[in-house]
């Protein structure tokens, strides 16, 4: 039988996925960004209180196995997050629904997963080498197009212009094929941003969000506030990338003076433990956005998500401390753009203020 292989949406990472997957010689099935029906199926077949990740990742595979796959990839971990049971509990209830399909439940850690990734898959071991290299050369891609748009953005004369040669980089990338074509569309995407007209004297705020890394890293959970933040004069800074977080078990943005090991340890005075989300990271890179003159901190979480809730009584704490602003923002379902971005401008009004003020 033919394996087609689905996996649910957070920011970009389905353009490294399926890469991967079409270069073992399997079919990969990606599902439409998560929708207010998707959202839908989700909560209407999650337990009442989990958490909204859970909830809108359950309506990408309901709707990738609609699209014709046959086998359902997710991640697993002994984490105390529940991020680490989501694919266990997903499967049963979609198995429960009578949807018919393979799961492969990856570990966290990277030789147990390649190792269960082959028995299902079945391929050749350097055919994986050749893959996981392209996918990885074309993730760093998407992520220099990301860091271009983040940069970008806050200086662009006209509103919009950043966020459309973004979608046609990421598109790109998408449809290159070989090391070769990625590596020359860098220097062609970096040109593409360059010929954005802009406004280099503008002195815009800056923000550094942290948080629950679903809810930071896909737009349709955040309801698009990266861009929002920058097509108002904003240099937003998230606290990682889809790149780094594919590949941390190789040690991607780990290390260095903004990586996560000395988050961590900025972190460790007020947590000292890791609760199994981003909880340390939020209060790390707080710390250090205060330490590199950025004007506020937006943190994101679920609304039921435990890491982060224990974290936000520190990094209130953190706020005071450091005199640096910070806006908390619980979201879920019933989350309205209008509602969430009053709740920005005005913590905009309030950077604006004391970035006037000096």
């Amino acid at each position: 039988m033919e394996v087609r292989v689905g996996v649910p949406h957070m920011g970009n990472f389905y353009i490294a996925f399926e890469t991967l997957v079409r270069e073992l010689g399997i079919i990969p099935v990606i599902p439409p960004r998560p929708s207010r029906a998707s959202i839908e199926f989700g909560i209407s077949h999650s337990p009442e209180f989990i958490c909204f990740p859970f909830k809108a990742t359950l309506g990408d595979l309901k709707m990738a196995l609609e699209l014709g796959a046959n086998t359902l990839v997710w991640f697993e971990s002994a984490w105390s997050c529940r991020f680490g049971y989501y694919g266990r509990l997903q499967h049963r209830i979609l198995k429960d629904l009578g949807y018919e399909f393979n799961s492969l439940i990856l570990s966290g850690n990277p030789i147990d997963a390649f190792r269960d990734t082959r028995k299902v898959l079945k391929f050749d071991i350097m055919r994986f080498v050749k893959a996981v290299r392209i996918a990885y050369i074309k993730s760093k891609a998407v992520e220099l197009t990301e860091k271009l748009a983040f940069n970008t953005r806050p200086f662009e004369l006209n509103r919009g212009d950043t966020t459309r040669v973004e979608r046609t980089a990421l598109q790109l990338i998408r449809k290159a094929c070989t090391v070769a074509e990625i590596r020359h569309l860098r220097g062609r995407i970096v040109g593409m941003f360059k010929s954005i007209p802009v406004d280099r004297t503008r002195n815009p705020l800056k923000i550094w969000l942290v948080g629950e890394i679903y809810m930071v890293l896909e737009p349709e959970a955040n309801l698009h506030i990266v861009e929002y933040l920058g097509e108002h004069g904003v240099l937003v800074r998230p606290f990682t990338t889809i790149h780094n977080w594919t590949f941390r078990s190789i040690r991607a943005g780990r290390y260095g003076p903004e990586g996560e090991a000395h988050a961590r340890k900025l972190a460790k005075p007020y947590l000292p433990y890791c609760l199994g989300g981003e909880e340390q990271l939020s209060i790390g890179y707080t710390i250090m956005a205060k330490r590199k003159g950025y004007d506020g901190v937006i943190h994101l979480h679920p609304f039921t998500c435990m890491p982060e809730n224990i974290a936000y009584p520190i990094l209130q704490n953190l706020s005071t401390r450091y005199d640096i602003p910070l806006l908390s923002i619980s979201l879920d379902e019933h989350t309205e753009s209008v509602g969430l971005l009053t709740r920005v401008e005005a913590f905009l009004d309030l950077l604006q203020q004391r970035h006037t003020n000096g």
